[in-house]
C-alpha cells in the first residue's frame, strides 16, 4: 500500500475521532443551554401577560395573541391569580392582583381580556 493511502487514512480516522470526541464534549452544554433557554422563554411568556393582566384597571379590555412556532410546545394557563406557562419541558409561574377564570390558551389564537370588578373575564376574539 502506497503511503499516500495509508498517510489519508489515518488523517482521516485521526478527523473522525476528533469529531465524535468534540460531539461528546460538547453535547452536554448544548443541552443545558437548550433547557435554560426553555426556562427563560417561559419565564418572559408568564411575566408578560403578568404584566399585561396587572396594568389593566376596572372596565378595560386587553386583545394580545399567544402566538406558536413549528417544533415549539408552548401552553399557557390560568386559574385564580396565577398565570402558568410551560415552553418545551420547563414551567413558569407568575402571580396577578386580578381573579382569573380557569382557562388553557392556545397559541396561535386571539384573546381579549376584559377587567369587570375585580375579576378578569377571558374569551376567544374574533379575527376581523
Amino acid at each position: 500500500m502506497p503511503a499516500v493511502a495509508v498517510s489519508s487514512q489515518l488523517a482521516q480516522s485521526i478527523y473522525f475521532i476528533s469529531i465524535i470526541g468534540l460531539s461528546v464534549l460538547l453535547a452536554r452544554p448544548v443541552y443545558l443551554v437548550y433547557s435554560a433557554s426553555q426556562e427563560r422563554s417561559a419565564q418572559v411568556v408568564a411575566s408578560g401577560l403578568q404584566a399585561v393582566i396587572d396594568s389593566m384597571t376596572p372596565g378595560t379590555t386587553v386583545v394580545t395573541s399567544l402566538e406558536g412556532y413549528p417544533g415549539v410546545q408552548l401552553s399557557v394557563s390560568l386559574s385564580g391569580t396565577t398565570v402558568a406557562a410551560s415552553f418545551g419541558s420547563a414551567t413558569a409561574t407568575a402571580q396577578v392582583k386580578w381573579e382569573l377564570p380557569h382557562a388553557n390558551l392556545i397559541t396561535g389564537a386571539t384573546y381579549s381580556f376584559t377587567l369587570n370588578g375585580g375579576d378578569v373575564a377571558v374569551a376567544q376574539a374574533r379575527d376581523g
